[in-house]
């Protein structure tokens, strides 16, 4: 199976900057409608979860290749340590170290 692309992801879903929600702007199941917040909270790790093309992404990794175009070459930090928190403005580039 092919990388996930910033031109697939963004097809899919819009992002919000603000709220830090992924919108739904294509259906791509009997489960899923269009214009509902895309994700599930993965209470055994903390961190929002979204289901691409039947594979399992963290929602701050996927802000990171809709907003910038590639893949993270390190960890993405929340800034205020909520893991839920996926807006643009909380989230940095960090090595794991800093992390």
């Amino acid at each position: 199976m092919a990388e996930l692309t910033a031109e697939r992801l963004r097809y899919l879903f819009s992002y919000d900057k603000y709220t830090g929600y992924f919108v739904r702007l294509v259906r791509t199941s009997k489960n899923t409608h269009i214009r509902d917040v895309a994700g599930y909270m993965n209470k055994h790790i903390g961190y929002k979860v979204l289901s691409v093309d039947n594979r399992q992404y963290y929602s701050h990794i996927l802000v990171w290749l809709y907003v910038y175009g590639k893949f993270p070459h390190n960890q993405i930090d929340h800034i205020d340590g909520n893991r839920n928190n996926n807006r643009l403005k909380n989230l940095r580039i960090v090595t794991h170290s800093a992390n």
